[in-house]
């Protein structure tokens, strides 16, 4: 899988490392390519905790990165399984970073940046027609905001904004997964089920002018911004060509909000054949904007904020086909009930007592004429139609250097899909793929603040960049941090990913209270379906099936661990058969976890 991933990356490998090697030779084998992919400039000492590796810039010569790599590469195969040289590179790999260390000072392998390489160069160099093609599938992997965000070079990382969030959470997919997961075919038909399920919904969000944040597993958080129109083209948040609605209030984007959400369950509700329901939360009011991160040139962009705490208030007390909103976003649409008679026509409910009395909901099955009317007022005329006004190779040209700073937001298993050219219409099957990983689930409380975040969210890339994993997600709610990391995704796929899972989700919970943050992990392995989830408007990778559902309750049950991290026993299992290394409780107990029938 390694040296499948450096010919993908059109990386150079060489010829002894890609022949079939006995038993014998190939522990040694695996550590030179390590060492190949670590390690590519400099000496051996760039590994050590606190040391910075020193990778080439874009603009060196490509004769000069293959004599490094291959220079490497032969130091590596002179040095015996037990030199000084390879324990160092282990050591590098499986120890915790110093506290001291810079941000780059984790090996990251050159495979990934590779992969963000290749497409960069992609966009330089292909001709005006394709690069306007891989710009469209690039814009599809980043919400409207963070597009918006870099096209607008005076943009700050952390911004003050007021709008409206809806969160919409699918349920029934962990059953669908296990049913097609045991047919031939059934990564294709579950991949295909998706689709056209978020397809239809991602279509009504556009239709009201909503952008889509986050996948976030078999759910969806969206966004309606208040702002005033730009200079460039009279519309709210554009990204250079791309369109919204301009919202003067909070009470038009949670009316826009509130009309999306019963578009979304009424199309649910009228297919028969999806097994797939939806329940919903919905919040307004103010808000922060946040990119965080930084580490190699990574970022993460989340949401924070009074709105977040009010969604993930609201979205638990909704029953499937329900829309549960908080007490501000109540108060909003009840403010313009001469309009969208919500309150007037009966239609908002408030069964629900005790600490949640004050929460209002619409039932299933609501249906709110007025809502939708005021809701097309709002929306522009040419909000159907986003074709770009300029076709010109200037503005081809021009949309490039922006897409490729967009590729910072975009992980590297979706660039190796980008940088292999594929039509569109091949890039969904040829993503999907039900695979054995292991998932980490950390969670940072005494956080929820983005000046608080924004130390937290490197040191959680430190930690996991540092056993070459993959941070798939951040999130922030009223409890505080959310990370979601994964271990075993190409092109950085190991024989033990499960050792480096269990090592980064101790690492991540240490070096998060180094910095005053009580942090909880867990870690479970097992096969989940990994793959693009979405349209051709909005899609991103994901990972999502009980093996996900495993770890986060494992992380909520976490904080009676003395460590702060708890593992199910595949992941106790694999770290054995890939020769141990973590020291675990030898006194397991049996947890009854939220969601799972069975002790776990």
């Amino acid at each position: 899988d390694r040296f499948q991933s450096c010919r993908s990356a059109e990386l150079d490998v060489p010829a002894d490392l890609a022949a079939e090697k006995p038993a014998a030779q190939r522990s040694s084998s695996y550590e030179s390519l390590k060492t190949l992919t670590t390690v590519t400039t400099g000496d051996a000492s760039a590994t050590e905790p606190g040391a910075r590796p020193r990778f080439p810039s874009d603009g060196s010569s490509a004769s000069g990165r293959r004599e490094r790599r291959r220079s490497s590469a032969v130091d590596a195969r002179r040095s015996s399984a037990g030199s000084t040289r390879s324990s160092t590179l282990r050591r590098a790999n499986t120890q915790n970073l110093d506290a001291n260390a810079t941000p780059e000072a984790f090996g990251l392998s050159e495979v990934v940046l590779g992969a963000h390489r290749a497409v960069a160069h992609k966009l330089r160099r292909d001709d005006d027609a394709a690069v306007a093609r891989t710009i469209r599938l690039l814009k599809s992997f980043v919400p409207g905001i963070v597009r918006a965000d870099v096209a607008e070079q005076t943009a700050t990382r952390v911004a003050k904004r007021t709008g409206a969030v809806l969160f919409a959470d699918a349920s029934g997919f962990t059953n669908l997964a296990e049913q097609m997961g045991a047919d031939k075919d059934g990564v294709e038909r579950l991949t295909s089920t998706l689709n056209a399920f978020f397809g239809v919904l991602i279509d009504i969000v556009h239709d009201h002018g909503g952008d889509i944040v986050q996948f976030s597993g078999d759910a969806l958080t969206v966004l309606w911004i208040c702002g005033e129109a730009c200079g460039r083209c009279e519309r709210a948040n554009c990204g250079g060509g791309d369109i919204a609605p301009v919202l003067k209030t909070v009470a038009d984007a949670a009316a826009l909000a509130a009309a999306c959400a019963l578009a979304m369950q009424a199309v649910v509700d009228d297919d028969a054949d999806t097994p797939l329901r939806l329940h919903m939360g919905l919040g307004c009011g103010d808000l922060t904007t946040a990119h965080l991160g930084g580490v190699r040139g990574r970022w993460a962009f989340v949401l924070d904020g009074d709105v977040m705490r009010q969604v993930a208030r609201a979205e638990p007390a909704a029953a499937p086909g329900e829309v549960v909103m908080s007490p501000e976003a109540a108060a909003a649409l009840e403010a313009t009930d001469e309009r969208t008679r919500v309150a007037a026509d009966g239609l908002l409910e408030r069964p629900f007592s005790g600490d949640d009395a004050d929460l209002a909901r619409f039932g299933a099955g609501s249906e709110a004429p007025g809502l939708a009317a005021v809701a097309a007022e709002l929306l522009p005329d040419n909000l159907l139609d986003p074709s770009a006004a300029g076709c010109t190779s200037e503005a081809v040209r021009r949309d490039a250097d922006r897409a490729t700073r967009l590729l910072a937001y975009v992980p590297a298993s979706v660039c190796r899909q980008l940088a292999a050219d594929r039509r569109e219409e091949a890039l969904d099957v040829a993503a999907a793929e039900l695979r054995c990983v292991s998932v980490v689930f950390v969670h940072a409380g005494d956080a929820g603040s983005a000046a608080a975040d924004s130390e937290l969210v490197p040191c959680l890339q430190r930690a996991i960049g540092a056993h070459e994993g993959d941070m798939n997600k951040v999130l922030v709610d009223d409890k505080g941090l959310l990370c979601l990391a994964v271990f075993g995704l190409p092109p950085l796929v190991h024989v033990d990913d499960a050792r480096r899972a269990t090592a980064a989700a101790c690492a991540c919970v240490r070096d998060l209270a180094t910095l005053g943050a009580s942090a909880v992990a867990g870690v479970a392995t097992g096969d989940v379906f990994c793959g693009l989830v979405g349209s051709s408007r909005r899609r991103e990778f994901t990972v999502m099936g009980a093996v996900v559902n495993l770890a986060a309750r494992l992380m909520a049950a976490a904080a009676a661990a003395p460590s702060g991290v708890l593992v199910d026993v595949a992941t106790k299992r694999a770290v054995a058969a890939a020769g141990g290394g973590v020291a675990f409780d030898e006194k397991p107990r049996q947890l009854q976890l939220k969601g799972i029938t069975r002790p776990v």
